[in-house]
């Protein structure tokens, strides 16, 4: 049944469809319905419920669903407990990251909520969510009967004013510290309210304005940057018009209008973010709106106003090293901060004089500055406090400037551990940067190297580096698996390791392949971050990765805690050391409607940590154990020439639920090389993500020499060609030539390696590698204690130099 109302009279009608919901409430008491409250409007639904408590007296239990939440029953089963309401209300739909997941699963449980929920439940629901269950969960919806609430054409107007008001506002009252999104300001349904009322009544100019402002404003959050200037425009159109409709100018209307050129200048500073070649001119092109937002706020004679936003065209200042114009624009900002602004702004004043000092070689002002920012945010509290980090780097570089070595690296470690790179990834790697250089001076080249490798990968998950050469893949932030994996089709490989998983029949998987080909990436990189956002067969799963070995069992243990611990859960039955507690802890999820997974990458390292046979029979033992439990699966990745070991490894012990064939074809998984085809297009992707241009005929001329020898490409040599291809700054092939072939940029990373280690090590570096690979270029694992006795073998050379 479809309780369809659209009359004239909207406000009355929210009366009949309101006592319609409490007679369908009241006449189901005892037993299972479902009614579905169409409502698009947060206030509408807010004053409706109040109503509801006014005209029923039927005791009514409210959920309110999370952002995160993916299984409703569930939900309802926890909340309730041994409750059981005279009527269940739900909301927060509109608020559900992943709406389908949850619609669709509650289908697929329909018949539990008739067995366990004896009353009347309503939904509360906007239009895009009942789209979702008609078409997502049709059998469920049909069980339900919809009432239909609207709202009159005059408080639509109140309510999209009200919004476009309230945007306005908390931006003047923010300044320009922070981009407040529009879902923070206006709530999570805001889009479909604004939307439903906005088609509901004819808009009048100022309020189109408004909201053509708004929606510039989601189009910027989702980088649709030119989408976003353009709806800019058209509102700055209406407030700068001299038509009739427009008003005066007053201090309402300059007041938006100065907003609209600030988030002008902050759609061209994006710019400048996703295309770094011509980051100068946009930033140009920024710091004459921001001027023009401190003129208008100036003209209005508000300085409270020109301290909240003066800040924007200093920022732009320091990244163009205007340092002249800087300093004039810090002391002037620094004036009206002490009078009208926050402790923080006055902080970041310093810390651009600090900066202009720094640029003129005034070690001893820089210094007193950057002290100046620090001592100033350390009385206040730390939630509150800003640029902890950038104020660190300044103090730091000075220290480093006055040879006060000690003080400077430590810092920059505080500056790196204060500074969270997502907040401003440029600083995190420019502090990075800095201490790698700080340690390397000092003659302390593990520590710089160390940093050198994490820079790298900051790099690479931010989008400024293509390639990381040797390192293990990361996904970039914002991205599930990596964009190597998606753009080589390894992406095919984690959705048939998933498959394998999801399927009853296979319990283990065995990755196998050459060295190099890109095991532990796509295990790391794929298929870890794709099963922590799946539910199969409506189970959450739980990923377990393991790579080190001289101590498995505490790792298993370890990891296992920390994954539980990112869903909510507790171990229950656990010690370090013990297989039972483990075993029991695997069973326990299995009850708490978890697949766990055991993945167990380069496990060939297994081997070399435990040589004797009883000493690697406890984890078979203990695989043997886990095979035997329903939901967990185990994958073991290792290298194809170690395969000999682990059926060796597994032949004492009885693995019936794999019909002892570790070795069948179905347990077996190959990863071999990169197609040229798929090398290209892992170049292309890589590039165009990380805004380095190769020309054409390079990107051809490289996966030719890259699949010369096989036919096919080593992933690890696509990736250390290419991140010395970015060192060396080649975009071109008439560049590439003049450093001769792939070999060389090979040669050269290798040099850069044991550059790294130190002119007075260049000797030692050098033997390690040719070490670390046999007469047939192969590449043998070998422990520590084999390396150093090889080299002392070699060159007879001081034990005392390698300590244990």
């Amino acid at each position: 049944m479809n309780n369809s109302h659209q009359p004239e009279d909207r406000l009355s009608n929210s009366e009949e469809s309101l006592a319609d919901l409490a007679w369908a409430i009241e006449g189901s008491l005892g037993q299972f319905s479902l009614i579905l409250a169409r409502c698009n409007y947060a206030s509408l639904q807010s004053r409706l419920m109040e109503r509801l408590r006014e005209v029923t007296n039927v005791n009514t239990r409210v959920i309110q669903l999370q952002p995160s939440d993916k299984k409703l029953y569930q939900k309802i089963k926890f909340e309730l407990g041994n409750e059981s309401p005279e009527a269940l209300m739900i909301l927060g739909f509109e608020s559900i990251k992943d709406i389908d997941y949850l619609v669709t699963a509650a289908n697929q449980v329909r018949e539990e909520f008739r067995q366990h929920f004896p009353f009347p439940m309503v939904w509360w629901v906007n239009d895009e969510v009942l789209q979702k269950l008609i078409r997502l969960a049709p059998d469920f919806e049909s069980w339900g009967t919809i009432t239909e609430f609207a709202i009159a054409s005059d408080q639509l107007v109140d309510l999209l004013r009200q919004s476009s008001n309230r945007v306005f506002s908390a931006i003047l009252e923010a300044g320009g510290s922070q981009f407040l999104t529009n879902g923070a300001m206006l709530g999570t349904g805001y889009r479909l309210e604004v939307e439903s009322a906005s088609r509901d009544i004819e808009l009048e100019p100022d309020l189109e304005a408004s909201l053509q402002f708004i929606w510039g404003r989601e189009d910027y959050q989702c980088d649709r940057i030119d989408d976003a200037l353009s709806r800019y425009q058209e509102s700055l159109d209406f407030w700068n018009s001299k038509s009739p409709d427009s008003p005066p100018p007053n201090p309402y209307s300059l007041q938006r209008k100065g907003i609209l050129l600030l988030h002008i200048g902050w759609c061209y500073c994006r710019q400048a973010e996703l295309a770094r070649e011509e980051s100068h001119r946009h930033w140009q092109d920024a710091l004459g709106y921001f001027q023009e937002v401190i003129n208008i706020f100036e003209q209005l004679k508000s300085p409270e106003l020109v301290g909240k936003f003066i800040n924007e065209p200093a920022q732009l200042l320091q990244k163009l090293e205007y340092w002249q114009e800087l300093e004039t624009l810090a002391k002037k900002s620094l004036a009206l901060h002490k009078r009208y602004g926050t402790e923080v702004q006055i902080a970041q004043d310093y810390g651009f004089l600090a900066e202009v000092a720094l640029a003129r070689s005034h070690w001893q002002k820089a210094h007193q500055l950057a002290e100046k920012s620090l001592k100033i945010i350390h009385d206040i509290s730390p939630e509150k406090r800003q640029n902890q980090g950038l104020y660190l780097l300044l103090l730091g570089l000075a220290q480093q400037q006055l040879n006060k070595l000690d003080l400077a690296v430590k810092s920059l470690e505080l500056a790196k551990e204060k500074t969270n790179p997502q907040d401003d990834p440029l600083l995190y790697i420019r502090i990075l940067d800095k201490l790698r250089s700080l340690y390397f001076y000092k003659s302390e080249y593990l520590k710089a190297f160390e940093v050198k490798q994490y820079q790298r990968l900051i790099e690479r998950q931010y989008g400024f580096r293509a390639f990381i050469g040797a390192s293990r893949l990361q996904p970039q932030v914002r991205e599930t698996l990596a964009p190597e994996i998606a753009a080589s089709g390894r992406g095919q490989d984690v959705n048939r390791l998933i498959e394998r998983i999801c399927l009853p029949q296979h319990k283990l998987t065995i990755i196998y392949g050459q060295s190099g080909v890109g095991k532990s990436s796509v295990l790391e990189a794929g298929l870890v971050p794709a099963l922590k956002d799946q539910s199969i067969n409506t189970r959450d799963v739980l990923p377990i990765y393991i790579r080190v070995y001289t101590d498995w069992l505490r790792m298993v243990g370890k990891e296992l805690a920390e994954a539980l611990g990112e869903k909510g859960e507790t171990m229950q039955f656990i010690e370090s050391e013990d297989v039972a507690g483990i075993l029991a802890q695997l069973r326990h999820n299995e009850s708490k409607n978890i697949l766990t997974v055991l993945i167990f990458d380069q496990f060939e390292e297994f081997f070399f940590v435990f040589k004797q046979e009883d000493k690697r029979r406890s984890f078979f033992e203990f695989l043997q154990s886990c095979l035997n439990i329903s939901f967990v699966k185990v994958i073991l990745s290792l290298r194809e020439d170690y395969l000999h070991l682990l059926l060796a490894g597994c032949r004492p012990i009885n693995l019936g639920a794999i019909n002892n064939n570790i070795l069948d074809k179905d347990i077996l998984y190959y990863l071999g090389n990169f197609a040229p085809e798929d090398g290209r297009n892992i170049i292309r992707s890589l590039t165009a993500k990380s805004q380095v241009n190769l020309e054409d005929a390079l990107v051809d001329r490289l996966v030719e020499e890259l699949a010369v020898e096989l036919g096919e490409i080593r992933p690890i040599e696509l990736q250390v060609v290419g991140a010395q291809l970015q060192t060396d700054g080649i975009t071109t092939l008439d560049r590439y030539l003049q450093f001769g072939s792939k070999e060389r940029l090979v040669a050269r990373y290798l040099e850069e390696v044991i550059e790294d280690c130190g002119k007075e090590n260049q000797k030692t570096a050098e033997l390690v590698l040719y070490l670390l690979t046999d007469d047939n270029g192969n590449r043998p694992l070998k422990t520590r204690a084999e390396i150093i006795a090889d080299l002392v073998a070699i060159d007879n050379l001081d034990l005392q130099r390698f300590p244990q």
